[in-house]
């Protein structure tokens, strides 16, 4: 492996234009293998901090720790003379997100063991964000269950509303750029991304959810690792819960999901056609790939009455 050289040389024009191409499809969220090479190979051709970081970022994207040689290589790198203290405090950051705080894990176990013993109890519900949701009467169905899962900026208030969705929230899921404070008060708050415990502590939705005495989860990256493969994408807060839910083993029936991934093709949201769905998810394979687990029997979906022509589903 190339030895540790910080310092900027004279530009490597093959690697930079690996670079932009990396950045385009990691900001149109193609997590293929190719971007991983792409990475490699520019590093390779200049291997230096900024190149490292993104590599190992490029890494922990698709859900892998960074490498022992690497971290070796970065640590050693980090502190010769020359390097910027921007780029010292991105790698520290990125050395650090792969260190297991013994606090998170014990906070994971005590979640699945409240989540058992409630589902035992009546189940769980992961309501989805679709538009579809607004023309079923499944409020009432979807509040008597023991565990209701909800993400980001869910519509509750009003009688068509609440008839539709409900207003139970017992686990918020919130992405790192979300809304900065749950309708209500739920009893655990996960955040969504690649495990990014290491660097939300100052996130908006952290502070707020901490102030109210919210535990803070991350999914395990093993998980995150599992869905990026299988999608070639970063998976949607849904899908990321879902499949950590699903990761953890229940019987049929107990785990069922309202419009989360629905197989309509259609783009409306519970807030309006105005919110915008995320461009770096692929819709498409998370649709197939929860219509996969429902045949399964791993997860059912609720259906009630359909009451209002409003909306045409969506994801």
């Amino acid at each position: 492996m190339a030895g540790p050289r910080p310092a900027e040389g004279v530009m490597d024009w093959r690697a930079a234009g690996l670079t932009l191409w990396a950045d385009w499809c990691r900001w149109r969220g193609r997590y293929g293998p190719a971007l991983r090479r792409w990475r490699w190979v520019a590093w390779l051709r200049q291997p230096d901090v900024l190149h490292m970081l993104r590599l190992g970022g490029c890494w922990r994207d698709h859900g892998r720790p960074l490498p022992a040689r690497w971290r070796r290589w970065l640590e050693a790198a980090i502190r010769q003379p020359g390097v910027s203290a921007t780029l010292r405090v991105r790698a520290e950051a990125l050395l650090a997100a792969d260190r297991a705080p013994a606090a998170m894990e014990a906070q994971r176990a005590v979640f699945v063991t409240w989540l058992r013993a409630q589902a035992a109890r009546g189940g769980i519900c992961v309501v989805g964000n679709a538009g579809g949701a607004l023309q079923q009467a499944l409020g009432t169905v979807i509040d008597a269950h023991a565990v209701v899962v909800r993400f980001n900026r869910w519509r509750s208030g009003g009688e068509v509303a609440d008839r539709a969705l409900g207003r139970r929230l017992d686990v918020w899921v919130v992405a790192p750029d979300g809304p900065t404070a749950p309708e209500g008060t739920p009893r655990w708050a996960v955040v969504s991304g690649a495990d990014p415990r290491g660097r939300m502590a100052g996130w908006p939705p952290v502070q707020s959810l901490d102030r109210l005495g919210v535990p803070v989860l991350t999914v395990p990256l093993a998980v995150w690792r599992q869905l990026v493969d299988a999608l070639a994408a970063p998976p949607s807060a849904g899908l990321l819960m879902l499949g950590w839910l699903r990761h953890m083993g229940w019987p049929a029936g107990t785990l069922r999901i309202v419009d989360l991934a629905p197989p309509q093709t259609g783009s409306a949201h519970v807030l309006g056609r105005w919110h915008r769905r995320g461009h770096r998810h692929d819709w498409a394979r998370e649709r197939a790939l929860v219509a996969r687990w429902c045949a399964t029997g791993e997860v059912s979906r609720l259906e009630g009455e359909v009451f209002s022509r409003a909306g045409d589903g969506g994801s």
